[in-house]
């Protein structure tokens, strides 16, 4: 029963988009998001290694990233400031993100 429950919380963090898919908003990682779409860096899942690459690139806490560029299980051209950066499909998933409903398309990002 609490599997139920919980399955509909989750389900609460989809939102239908113009086209009639589901698209999630909140708390989410990268590979989650589409192209256009952006994300505010909330934490990053790894070691002190992982870490240090991802501020290598600009994928800090706190920063906006704008997916310029991706399809499900392939890497991800980020926008990170005035950087693009491409991401694999497995870093995308250590990326976790909050998603608002807000998102670049139509705004020249």
């Amino acid at each position: 029963m609490a599997m139920f429950f919980g399955a509909l919380k989750n389900r609460s963090l989809l939102r239908k988009d113009s086209g009639g898919t589901e698209n999630s908003t909140g708390p989410c990682t990268l590979c989650d998001l589409r192209s256009g779409d952006c994300g505010t860096v909330q934490r990053l899942e790894g070691g002190e290694d992982f870490r240090c690459k991802m501020m290598a690139l600009g994928i800090v806490p706190g920063k906006t990233v704008t997916v310029t560029r991706g399809e499900k299980h392939q890497p991800y051209v980020l926008r990170v400031d005035d950087s693009r950066v491409m991401v694999d499909w497995g870093t995308l998933g250590r990326i976790h993100v909050n998603s608002g409903a807000a998102t670049a398309r139509g705004r020249g990002i």
